[in-house]
């Protein structure tokens, strides 16, 4: 009895560590199986990152490339047309000017000259003003003489009113 309660003990020893194998091992899945979606996730996230650095920088280097390109034409152009310039003076095609006459001052001024002022601004003085009154008189719906109603609507006056 005392083998077999020995026995008894040695087998629930070992069925207690065995089960409690099982519990801490599938505890420890579980905790790896939680942690897979978080790492995933993470390593996505790095990932995410890693191609969004890269996009930036691929922008950087085409602007970059763009502006040496377009500088580095320019000094082509200007390269060429020195080249082409250095030809033409050394063949002495260029070209050339010679002064047939120098340069003379004129005797009398070109333009208007002081009196075209002066006669235009007494002309404007005389008439501006005599503009202005007539058109006034047009605009002006009063009756200043009697014989323009008479003549006009074919009616007789009765009363005249003198100025004063």
């Amino acid at each position: 009895m005392e083998a077999d309660q020995s026995t008894l003990n040695n087998r629930s020893t070992s069925s207690c560590a065995a089960s409690s194998r099982k519990t801490s091992s599938t505890s420890r899945r579980s905790k790896r199986v939680s942690q897979i979606p978080q790492q995933r996730l993470q390593q996505e996230l790095n990932r995410g990152k890693l191609l969004h650095t890269g996009d930036a920088r691929l922008a950087e280097l085409t602007r970059d490339y763009q502006v040496n390109r377009d500088i580095y034409q320019d000094l082509l152009r200007r390269r060429e047309s020195a080249r082409v310039s250095m030809n033409l003076d050394r063949d002495r095609q260029g070209f050339t000017f010679k002064i047939q006459e120098p340069a003379t001052l004129p005797l009398y001024p070109s333009g208007l000259r002081f009196w075209h002022f002066v006669a235009g601004g007494i002309l404007l003085g005389l008439l501006i003003p005599v503009g202005l009154l007539y058109a006034r008189l047009q605009f002006d719906p009063r009756i200043r003489i009697g014989n323009a109603i008479s003549s006009r609507h074919k009616v007789p006056i009765a009363a005249v009113v003198p100025h004063l």
